[in-house]
């Protein structure tokens, strides 16, 4: 029955601080309003219940939440909802807390090959969103993006990044070096099948290499064979003229075999006087 004399909640809204906060030097009102009757406020801050402690006060029967210094945690979307017996009502408030930037670091590899694509990331918290400035070696290169990209590295690629990182809100600079070597393109490794034909063509080259050599030194040896009985042997001397004659070797010894040796003995001699042979009558 009471709801008959009780105004109905609405109009409902949160007032909020008019200027940017920035973390850790900032303050926040948040101030809940409606018309008609109010008999609670409760206040949530992402779906979860707001509760008084540390940098937060409520004040005015929780019509007000005051919280100082505000810090980077107390960014998101506040709720308070308002009752009375015959209504209720509810408003919201996004609360943004500037920072940054910090927790900067560069992600990317420290050595590229020739011709491979190539990201170097500077990664770093900031609300709102840093600006980026890359540098090379000292000098401007005029990319202004999160990432630098290398879509094809070469030798001139190597050397010093800089990446500059700035809250143009906060006013904040930080800078983190990154360094980058170039080396030569990796061969791709073998497969299983390009493994197996090298090995096949290795043992080919090894069996053919001893094939060689042992046909080499069969060969070397046979020669030496026939050289040797070619020089132990006698031919007979054919040079002999007319009344050439043979002598036996009177070189060997008693029982000693050997071959003959030739003797030019002269032409031959004539009888001696007084022989018969020629008073020798034919009968």
């Amino acid at each position: 029955m009471s709801s008959c004399f009780t105004e109905n909640i609405s109009d409902a809204n949160i007032k909020g601080p008019p200027n940017h906060l920035f973390a850790d030097w900032s303050s926040a009102n948040l101030t809940c309003e409606a018309a008609g009757n109010i008999t609670t406020i409760q206040w949530t801050k992402e779906g979860q219940p707001l509760s008084a402690g540390g940098n937060i006060l409520f004040s005015e029967e929780n019509r007000k939440v005051s919280i100082s210094p505000v810090k980077r945690h107390d960014s998101g979307e506040y709720v308070c909802k308002l009752t009375n017996p015959a209504s209720s009502a509810t408003a919201s408030y996004r609360m943004i807390v500037n920072y940054g930037p910090e927790s900067m670091t560069i992600l990317g590899r420290h050595i590229a090959e020739v011709e491979s694509f190539t990201l170097i990331y500077c990664s770093v918290q900031s609300v709102p969103p840093a600006t980026f400035t890359w540098l090379f070696n000292g000098q401007q290169t005029g990319v202004h993006e999160a990432g630098y990209i290398i879509r094809s590295v070469s030798y001139n690629n190597s050397g010093d990044y800089r990446c500059d990182a700035r809250n143009d809100l906060t006013g904040n600079v930080i800078s983190v070096d990154h360094s980058l070597s170039v080396k030569d393109k990796t061969p791709p490794p073998l497969s299983p099948e390009g493994a197996a034909g090298i090995a096949v063509a290795v043992m080919l080259v090894v069996v053919a290499v001893a094939l060689g050599l042992y046909f080499g030194l069969t060969h070397q040896r046979n020669n030496s064979t026939n050289t040797t009985e070619t020089g132990s042997s006698h031919a007979p001397d054919t040079n002999h003229g007319p009344g050439t004659s043979l002598a036996p070797d009177t070189s060997h010894g008693p029982g000693a075999k050997g071959g003959r040796v030739y003797e030019n003995l002269g032409p031959p001699l004539p009888p001696p006087r007084g022989s018969n042979i020629y008073n020798r009558s034919i009968k």
